[in-house]
């Protein structure tokens, strides 16, 4: 069911079913010239396999982070995506019911998915303009 190996009750029990959130999200990627591709929406946990993650459990370490409006904004001021500007994308990511659970993991627009296989990044997920 899951895309990748999940710790024990993971995700938490209070995370919501995907198609259930009425609000666009998003994630930032890098722009490799490319359309979007599965690899796009690995967790940190599946890029850097046996790294700690400083302050975030391993259950969070495992998600993949999407943002919504409010997050992008917030995020990409921020200096290390501002010298990144022309090296990362803006996917819209639509999430049906069966693409996993998500939870909102901070109050600056930020929600945690736990990807499950049924999701397909070519079918789900589309480029978007970033804003100046």
């Amino acid at each position: 069911m899951w895309f990748e190996t999940l710790p024990k009750d993971c995700p938490p029990e209070d995370a919501d079913v995907t198609g259930n959130l009425s609000v666009p999200l998003y994630r930032i990627i890098e722009d490799h010239g490319r359309p979007v591709q599965c690899s796009d929406f690995w967790s940190q946990h599946k890029m850097a396999p046996g790294k700690t993650f400083n302050g975030v459990t391993e259950c969070i370490a495992c998600s993949v982070s999407l943002l919504d409006v409010e997050g992008c904004e917030r995020v990409l001021k921020m200096p290390r995506f501002k010298r990144k500007r022309g090296e990362v994308m803006l996917a819209r990511v639509h999430l049906g019911p069966d693409a996993g659970r998500i939870k909102k993991t901070s109050g600056h627009g930020h929600y945690s998915w736990w990807r499950s296989v049924s999701f397909k990044a070519d079918i789900s997920s589309e480029i978007v303009e970033l804003q100046p």
